[in-house]
Parts: C-alpha cells; sequence; structure tokens
C-alpha cells in the first residue's frame, strides 16, 4: 500500500527531521505488530521524505485474500494511529491508489 503523508506540527509543516522520526515510528509499530500477532509476517517500510511519500507492505495469513486485506488495512489504520498518538507531529493520510494485495499461496512444512 502506498501513502502520501502531510506531517503536521503546532507550527505548520514539519521538518525532515519530524517527518524521519514519524516514519520510524511508523516502522517501530509495524515490527511490533509482527512480535504480537503470528498471523503477520515480514513487515517493512520505504519512504521518500522529500516526495512524502511511504509504501508499507507485510505477509497476512488468512483463509481468503478478502480477509487479509482486511487485516492488512486493519493494521495500517492502527500503525498511523498508534505512531501518531501523542506526539506534536500528526499525519494526515491520503492514500494514492488502493492496497495491492497478492495471494501467495500455503506455505508447505
Amino acid at each position: 500500500m502506498e501513502l502520501r503523508f502531510s506531517p503536521r506540527t503546532d507550527r505548520g509543516t514539519a521538518t525532515a527531521e519530524e517527518s524521519d522520526r514519524f516514519v520510524d515510528r511508523i516502522t517501530d509499530v509495524l515490527y511490533s505488530l509482527e512480535d504480537a500477532d503470528p498471523a503477520i509476517s515480514d513487515p517493512d517500510t520505504g519512504a521518500n521524505l522529500a516526495e512524502r511519500s511511504m509504501v508499507m507492505s507485510m505477509r497476512i495469513d488468512a483463509s481468503a485474500l478478502r480477509d487479509a486485506e482486511r487485516v492488512f488495512l486493519a493494521n495500517i489504520r492502527y500503525t498511523l494511529r498508534v505512531a501518531a498518538d501523542g506526539t506534536t507531529t500528526s499525519g494526515s493520510f491520503e492514500p494514492t491508489k488502493g492496497p495491492t494485495v497478492h495471494e501467495i499461496g500455503l506455505a508447505s512444512s
């Protein structure tokens, strides 16, 4: 899922350093989700702070593709809320396109 974001502070637009710290918080929350939920694995982020864009991905173990999409979106929403909670930098998030969800099939043992 690719997201565009505009971090803001009480002063206006966040600095590059504040934006970078916000992306770091998002990454930390994603990694904590992996520890908390065995259905989530391989969370990852990539960001271009100059363009204010970010990509988040994770593997979801679900019985149906539609269920995986719901779990993915719920976890991304949670991640964004937790990352912005209690900080001077909050984000306004605008998806650039719908999430891309791929079925990877069953893992064999």
